[in-house]
């Protein structure tokens, strides 16, 4: 091997094992040649080359506080439900990625501190009852020690999933926000595959469908934001219940799925809200069609996805 092979060799050692040092600089000497090390010489100009930081190689979770711990076990759930959370939204819904993704994420220990962080963060007291929240402006998702961990790294997921769509699609409605995220708060990994199976709220369908109760799709997405948020404050159980039906169904078919995206880039590109009449123009077969598939699909053994 001669001597321009070696230099070669050792550079790319050096460009993809970064984390064997502290930090890499580059430097250029007074013959104008471009050297690498981890030391820079005190007589050279030199500047430091981007190394991947923890968080970075940890992926897109950062935890900020951890004033309890998750299992090895749920904390690798944690990371890879995100990762595919994050596919989900860009691969299969197509949305852009606008700069570094990320979700900061909080372990509370108890309530009233849980509580008192959101205050110093919005400003706001919460509702008796609430396990997680997120907040947009900062990236962050908090939750406290409330119940097992199975269910705590179900609300690190749903809460994530509102922290990654509002990076990707601001725009996107409520309906849509609590629907995904009931729809990813059920992740689980199955033996190398991703399964998403029915959220609890699938009884309540159900039994809404078998007694004529559950409303029908045109009416439930020309609702306005304001009402269907003033309906989910009076814990109505309809707004969230259906979002999820709605978007369960959607992500049940190849048809579904395109229909969604589809409205979401028009979402973005347009400023076009996703109402009824939207959905009539992009379902194939239009509204009718699709609420007649949709009741089909809530009278169905709604299966598990896997991706």
């Amino acid at each position: 091997m001669d001597r321009r092979q070696l230099y070669r060799l050792s550079l790319l050692l050096l460009l993809i094992c970064p984390l064997a040092q502290a930090e890499v600089y580059q430097w250029r000497d007074a013959e104008g040649r471009l050297h690498f090390g981890d030391k820079p010489p005190e007589d050279q100009h030199s500047k430091p080359l981007h190394t991947a930081t923890a968080n970075e190689r940890n992926g897109l979770v950062h935890f900020r506080r951890n004033d309890f711990n998750l299992s090895e076990a749920a904390e690798k759930r944690v990371r890879e439900g995100l990762d595919t959370i994050l596919s989900l939204y860009t691969s299969t819904l197509g949305l852009d990625v606008r700069g570094d993704v990320a979700v900061n994420l909080n372990l509370i220990s108890g309530k009233a501190e849980f509580y008192r962080w959101l205050n110093e963060r919005t400003g706001e007291s919460a509702s008796d009852g609430i396990s997680g929240v997120y907040v947009t402006r900062t990236k962050e998702v908090a939750v406290w020690d409330w119940s097992t961990e199975e269910r705590i790294v179900g609300t690190i997921l749903h809460e994530s999933s509102h922290v990654i769509l509002a990076q990707l699609a601001p725009r996107a409605p409520s309906w849509i926000h609590e629907g995904m995220a009931q729809y990813v708060q059920m992740l689980q990994a199955e033996n190398g595959a991703i399964v998403i199976g029915p959220h609890p709220a699938a009884e309540r369908i159900r039994g809404w469908t078998k007694n004529g109760e559950l409303v029908s799709l045109r009416t439930y997405l020309n609702l306005p934001e304001p009402q269907w948020r003033q309906m989910a404050h009076n814990q109505d159980a309809m707004p969230y219940s259906v979002a999820w039906a709605t978007v369960y169904f959607l992500m049940s078919s190849q048809v579904g799925q395109q229909t969604l995206r589809r409205l979401l880039h028009d979402l973005e590109k347009n400023g076009q809200w996703p109402t009824a009449e939207a959905f009539d123009a992009r379902y194939p077969g239009g509204l009718i069609k699709m609420d007649y598939d949709f009741f089909r699909w809530a009278q169905g053994d709604m299966a598990p996805h896997r991706y």
